[in-house]
């Protein structure tokens, strides 16, 4: 890349690709920028908007993401999956659960092997209410990726929340374990099989990583993993420091926080309203 921008100071993939690297790094200001000048260089290329839409929805910007992506998928003419499943992706930021499965549903139709958006489209059908429909989902899901960690941890969190099948749900935590293709899952289904130690275990390993090698964003995400983790575990006061801290430093995942059915009997604490006015989130 040095080399391009050293031959032409103007070259709008250069910028592009630099600002992808931000975004892995968690650079998300420096992505933006970089992309706006990929944009401004060459606007109609979809990877810099959809680039950009990932860093703003990371920052919680979620109404410039929703325009980015929107933008990315006018360019890309449906070549890629990829930007329809970051659209829905921002909806599920959003609480827009019938736009994302819109979106996700779009994803599928144009790759049916896309194990992540089943996996999102299941959540979309969670937080409203629909159990059968995920269940559903996920098998198809399975089917196609036998060792997707997130599918056995979301089959059990279904059947913890909607069916009280104890024994399925355990199977079905174990199979998430076993498969070792996803620490973090791996660490929510330990939380659900009430191992909160080694689900903590997990995550703070993870952040010893992310702290070494300066990924910021992800260091803060793990937090508010830890927060949804203390609150399976019923551990209130570490689920309300964890889920300050993660929101202090901007997390925008607020989904679960707000929708997730498992966290109902915190909503009407007093605490957990303190901290919905605090950072605007609907209670």
């Amino acid at each position: 890349l040095a080399i391009v921008i050293k031959m032409n100071p103007q070259n709008s993939r250069y910028f592009s690709e630099k600002a992808d690297v931000e975004y892995h790094q968690g650079l998300l200001a420096d992505c933006i920028a970089d992309c706006n000048l990929s944009i401004n260089l060459y606007s109609s290329s979809g990877n810099p908007y959809y680039t950009k839409a990932m860093a703003e929805r990371d920052s919680g910007l979620l109404d410039s993401a929703g325009a980015d992506i929107a933008r990315a998928i006018d360019r890309l003419k449906g070549r890629s999956p990829l930007p329809w499943v970051e659209s829905g992706y921002i909806k599920l930021y959003k609480g827009d659960y019938p736009g994302s499965i819109q979106d996700m549903t779009t994803a599928l139709k144009a790759a049916p092997d896309f194990g992540y958006a089943y996996y999102l489209l299941a959540l979309d059908y969670i937080y409203l209410g629909h159990d059968t429909s995920a269940i559903t989902i996920l098998n198809q899901l399975l089917k196609h990726e036998p060792a997707f960690a997130q599918g056995y941890m979301l089959l059990g969190r279904i059947q913890t929340i909607f069916q009280k099948d104890h024994d399925v749900a355990v199977a079905d935590f174990n199979k998430g374990i076993g498969v070792h293709s996803d620490s973090t899952a791996a660490a929510y289904c330990f939380a659900y099989l009430h191992n909160e130690a080694r689900a903590v275990e997990i995550i703070n390993k993870q952040k010893a990583y992310y702290q070494q090698v300066g990924y910021r964003i992800k260091l803060r995400d793990a937090d508010g993993d830890l927060a949804y983790i203390y609150g399976v575990c019923k551990d209130e006061p570490k689920f309300y420091e964890y889920l300050n801290k993660a929101l202090s430093e901007g997390y925008a995942y607020r989904s679960w926080i707000e929708d997730a059915p498992e966290f109902a009997y915190l909503r009407q604490e007093p605490a957990y309203r303190a901290i919905a006015d605090r950072f605007g989130l609907r209670k």
